[in-house]
């Protein structure tokens, strides 16, 4: 006996607050993301004078913190949950603490005239911004439910949308002279996000 498929309602869908927080919250998690993957090994040798041999160790440390970063900020989420009973408290705070966080390290990061410091607080800023990635995955199910695979879906749309951006703005800037005004958008994003 084959279970018929719900009909997605897409007007409501379309026109949740929720679902468009949802997106944009992704964006920007997704946009910065983008910077790491895509811009570092060229930030580090080619603005912070690393060699490639140093720019290859120092270009894991941010991406080593980001696998802890992963770890934490799922545990963390589950564990408001069953503390609070509150799915917005164990959802939004863990995004919004990893939003601020991330945009409170990339600045300094950008600033800083040393180039390990700036390394150490990239590294910061990517265990921050990965702490998102639990509780984002987690909200389709909860506010999706039998229509999570369509939740989310979106929400992966409104991320590779940011994610498609990245690479390019930051190339644009760094065109036009500045390895610091991405960091900035990167934070300014950051810190909307959280709002």
């Amino acid at each position: 006996n084959v279970q018929k498929r719900p009909t997605v309602p897409w007007k409501i869908l379309l026109k949740h607050p929720n679902m468009w927080a949802l997106m944009c919250g992704y964006f920007t998690y997704l946009y910065c993301l983008w910077i790491f993957l895509s811009w570092l090994p060229s930030y580090l040798v080619s603005y912070r004078g690393f060699t490639l041999l140093k720019m290859g160790f120092y270009a894991s440390l941010p991406l080593g913190a980001g696998v802890l970063g992963d770890a934490v900020g799922g545990w963390l989420t589950d564990f408001l949950l069953v503390k609070t009973g509150n799915v917005k408290v164990a959802r939004r705070s863990v995004a919004i603490m990893g939003m601020l966080g991330c945009g409170s390290f990339i600045l300094p990061a950008a600033f800083t005239a040393n180039p390990y410091t700036a390394v150490y607080c990239l590294a910061a800023a990517m265990f921050f911004l990965e702490t998102i990635i639990g509780p984002s995955w987690a909200v389709p199910m909860d506010i999706g439910a039998e229509y999570s695979g369509t939740v989310s879906g979106m929400m992966n749309m409104g991320g590779q949308i940011g994610g498609a951006l990245s690479p390019t703005v930051f190339g644009i800037l760094v065109a036009r002279g500045s390895w610091i005004a991405p960091f900035v958008i990167a934070a300014c994003l950051l810190f909307l996000g959280a709002g």
